[in-house]
């Protein structure tokens, strides 16, 4: 099975093309040159000369303030580029799976709509796997983003400040790798959420990762009103992504997930 992956270059994307390719699965991805979703003449002619069996869109801009200060790019790689892709999935008749996010639940956000808009275009095929996943974590490299950088800094020993009153699910990134593998072989179209089991608080992840690494470092619980100076667009008190069941996959708790970090 050979699986054209665009945003392969990604944290996620290198992580499930190791993923892939451990297994029966053909997995290259795109990652250069590096193919812009907007661009369909190009993107057609990359996709023409891997002759994929199935797509995995990963692509996207991520970020709310991002997205907020560059809308228009946003719906350019979110819905525009999202539906380049489904054209072409669906002129060569493959399955396409296209990754979004617990932020399309109760969309107020331009991340949250553009994302909504790609799922749109992409359950317009018959042959479309929708996966929606929640706040990432699993990955401690330098340039981490969101989670990830809280708890990078953690393990570098810095003091931090953690928002405590907002209710959120996780995704641990080599659980979903897992899932989307599981996922892409069942051959059963549809909209799947992958998330850890548990709802927490990124104050709560933050202060267990910092016990559990015993390093000294200083985890403080906050308000989101803390970081209003630096955030633009307002987080919502509870985001809960609900598993769906999804056969040859079991879902973890996030405290399992996160004993595995170091």
């Amino acid at each position: 099975m050979r699986i054209y992956v665009l945003g392969g270059s990604g944290v996620l994307g290198q992580v499930l093309i190791k993923q892939l390719s451990q297994h029966v699965i053909a997995a290259p991805g795109v990652s250069e040159p590096r193919i812009d979703v907007g661009d369909y003449v190009a993107l057609c002619q990359s996709i023409l000369q891997f002759a994929p069996d199935a797509i995995v869109n990963l692509a996207a801009l991520i970020g709310l303030e991002n997205c907020a200060q560059h809308s228009a790019e946003a719906l350019r790689v979110n819905a525009l580029g999202a539906a380049n892709v489904a054209l072409i999935a669906s002129e060569l008749d493959i399955s396409l799976l296209y990754l979004s996010t617990s932020s399309v639940l109760n969309p107020t956000s331009v991340y949250g709509k553009t994302k909504l808009m790609g799922e749109q275009v992409t359950r317009s095929l018959a042959k479309h796997f929708i996966v929606r996943a929640a706040r990432f974590f699993g990955s401690l490299t330098e340039g981490a983003t969101g989670l990830n950088k809280v708890l990078h800094r953690i393990k570098a020993g810095e003091e931090v400040s953690v928002v405590g009153d907002a209710q959120v699910s996780l995704t641990y990134i080599p659980d979903l790798c897992v899932a989307i593998e599981t996922i892409l072989q069942s051959g059963r179209y549809g909209t799947y959420h992958v998330a850890c089991e548990g709802e927490t608080t990124l104050y709560d992840v933050a202060a267990k990762f910092a016990s559990q690494l015993g390093n000294g470092a200083r985890v403080h619980r906050v308000d989101a009103a803390f970081f209003a100076k630096d955030y633009s667009v307002v987080r919502p008190s509870r985001e809960i992504l609900m598993n769906t069941s999804i056969a040859g996959f079991q879902s973890r708790h996030w405290t399992k997930c996160l004993e595995e970090m170091q």
